[in-house]
């Protein structure tokens, strides 16, 4: 059996997986009658939504299915624009959210990935009136198959442990997973953080003040992702719980770690066109071209001085 594509639910900025077994769309589309056709065998359902927790509610806020030989968006599913969130007060019941890394594959009447750890939400309406946290444990076990000699093993749960949280635990815990999910870059990052900071030159030729230790690299991003997690609208469609501040004060330039080159991004608010708005410039496209300016012999105050150029030319010509 194909594993099947699972709906997304953000929470506190991060983006997490719905259970297989978690459909909060369903009570609507059935007191409707509508039923989506399967775009391919990863989607049984027919489509996918994205989901957000926020303000102890649970809304739908991006949606893709195709009825027959239509796309519906999530503006055919409210009355609203089809950017603003719809809260889901047609649906109650509880919200099963993966939480960890894969860590085991589930062979047997199907292929699933398992999780170590789960949050329960139980929704009233589509507000949030308890939290419940899961965590597994796996043993794995011999299953006899039919259809070949050799027997199967799976990994079977054997017992969990469950503890009631608050908002504000599942906040931090779900940070602590996004921290241990980037590991690999942040350690990456650390390094070139100490890089840096072996050539304070080049730092000051681009303006680039109060670059971060690695030392304070993981406390920077947990207060960024707390921080990240109270933005609204234009900020939170902007910024990214990836993206790293760089420098101890302010938010003008951060190294996005969704990208292996670890790009370093300039953001500024665009004040001179309306509607007013975030817009981000790409300072360097790698990070090895910084780290390799010395030795390629870039003059990095002329760089900067490019760069300055192209981000206003608009304006000038």
């Amino acid at each position: 059996m194909t594993v099947q594509a699972l709906e997304k639910i953000i929470i506190a900025g991060i983006e997490l997986k719905l259970s297989i077994s978690t459909e909060p769309l369903r009570p609507l589309l059935e007191e409707k009658g509508v039923k989506f056709t399967p775009t391919d065998s990863r989607c049984w359902r027919g489509y996918v939504g994205t989901w957000e927790l926020k303000d102890n509610s649970l809304y739908l806020i991006d949606f893709n299915g195709r009825l027959r030989h239509r796309e519906v968006k999530l503006k055919d599913l409210s009355h609203e624009e089809s950017t603003s969130p719809v809260k889901a007060v047609w649906f109650s019941g509880k919200l099963k959210i993966h939480v960890g890394n894969v860590t085991h594959q589930h062979i047997g009447a199907g292929y699933y990935p398992i999780y170590p750890e789960e949050l329960v939400v139980e929704i009233d309406k589509g507000n949030v009136t308890s939290i419940l946290h899961k965590e597994f444990h796996f043993e794995l076990v011999k299953v006899p198959s039919l259809l070949i000699e050799e027997d199967n093993y799976e990994y079977k749960v054997v017992s969990e442990d469950i503890l009631k949280v608050t908002k504000d635990e599942m906040i931090n815990l779900i940070e602590g997973y996004f921290i241990r999910q980037w590991k690999p870059q942040l350690e990456q990052i650390s390094f070139i953080l100490q890089y840096l900071h072996t050539y304070p030159k080049a730092l000051s030729d681009l303006k680039i003040k109060d670059l971060i230790t690695p030392q304070e690299l993981y406390k920077q991003q947990e207060e960024w992702i707390w921080l990240y997690s109270k933005y609204k609208g234009m900020e939170k469609d902007f910024f990214r719980p990836y993206w790293i501040p760089i420098q101890r004060n302010g938010y003008d330039y951060f190294i996005d770690m969704s990208d292996s080159n670890f790009p370093i991004i300039e953001a500024f608010f665009e004040y001179f066109d309306e509607p007013y708005h975030w817009e981000k410039k790409i300072l360097f496209e790698s990070i090895t071209t910084l780290m390799l300016s010395d030795e390629d012999k870039i003059n990095l105050k002329q760089y900067r001085v490019d760069k300055i150029i192209e981000k206003y030319c608009k304006y000038l010509f």
